[in-house]
């Protein structure tokens, strides 16, 4: 499956479980700030429970589906939407290629996940980066940016 950015939000992340373990040398934990929610958009989608998910804060990114799969947000404050059409919060969505993807923010709430079946990886320069390689690299999520994409 494969999303392509229209617009990433206010701040749209990858984040994964983070890298507990480490704090004695300095290295804070990290990852994904609501760890059960992205628990539960991976059991969701049938995904591992730690593959990295997009952490949304407070104003959510606009995707296109460059090709069909599921999807599903887990947390508070989002709502998605299909095509414009609204979707049921916190059940796996089939989506299929063209369809837009709006997560906009309910406000009640200012954090969401959502994921993708399958492995979140990122398109950069013509090849492919897992994003689990690039989140252990740097230490913190890659932002989505305008015409990004992501194949899941």
């Amino acid at each position: 499956m494969k999303l392509q950015f229209i617009t990433s939000g206010l701040r749209t992340t990858t984040q994964d479980l983070g890298r507990p373990g480490h704090t004695h040398i300095g290295v804070p934990i990290g990852g994904a700030l609501d760890r059960s929610a992205m628990r539960y958009a991976n059991h969701l989608v049938g995904n591992a429970l730690a593959t990295p998910v997009l952490e949304i804060t407070l104003s959510g990114p606009n995707l296109r589906c460059l090709e069909g799969g599921r999807v599903a947000l887990a947390g508070s404050g989002f709502d998605l939407l299909v095509n414009g059409e609204p979707q049921p919060a916190l059940l796996p969505i089939s989506v299929n290629p063209g369809d837009e993807l709006i997560i906009k923010s309910s406000g009640n709430g200012c954090r969401a996940r959502f994921n993708f079946f399958r492995v979140l990886q990122r398109i950069h320069d013509g090849g492919l980066v897992p994003v689990e390689c690039e989140l252990r690299g740097v230490g913190r999520g890659h932002r989505g940016r305008y015409q990004d994409a992501l194949l899941v």
